[in-house]
């Protein structure tokens, strides 16, 4: 957005969509600070109960963010990694149909 900028690279996929809610999923082609927060709000899209771009807890008292699933080559053996974290359940109350 302006010329000191970084490049952030965020592409997201609509999973589920429901009257007031909608699941993505995202993947990130960079690591910029507050990326999704700041990428899903500019869209008009902001997380709730994120205390800095949109301070909204009637759904859920934290950040409604979650790592589902984080992969990546180990960085000295170049292996494949892949980790897997169940939603948490307060997560799962605050989404529910």
């Amino acid at each position: 957005v302006s010329d000191e900028g970084k490049e952030a690279l965020t592409w997201y996929r609509i999973l589920k969509r429901q009257k007031d809610r909608t699941l993505i999923r995202v993947r990130l082609g960079t690591g910029r600070t507050h990326q999704i927060r700041v990428h899903m709000k500019y869209i008009g899209c902001p997380l709730p109960g994120d205390f800095l771009y949109h301070p909204v807890f009637d759904r859920i008292g934290r950040q409604a963010l979650h790592s589902f699933q984080l992969e990546f080559a180990h960085p000295i053996t170049g292996e494949p990694m892949c980790f897997l974290a169940p939603v948490p359940e307060d997560f799962r109350r605050a989404f529910a149909q």
